[in-house]
């Protein structure tokens, strides 16, 4: 998935993966609680994907 740090968000639309998925964008959230099975990507304001890390 790192390939596509610096790419559109919209290129995961497009994708299906096999586990669970949250994007974080600017304003949202942090999540508190830790699944090491889960994939989260930071994207930016311009929906660009910044960051993608698992937790």
């Amino acid at each position: 998935m790192q390939r596509y740090v610096g790419g559109p968000e919209s290129v995961l639309h497009r994708m299906k993966f096999a586990q669970p998925v949250v994007v974080l964008r600017p304003g949202d959230a942090p999540l508190t609680d830790v699944q090491p099975i889960r994939m989260l990507v930071y994207v930016d304001a311009a929906r660009i994907i910044t960051r993608v890390v698992c937790g």
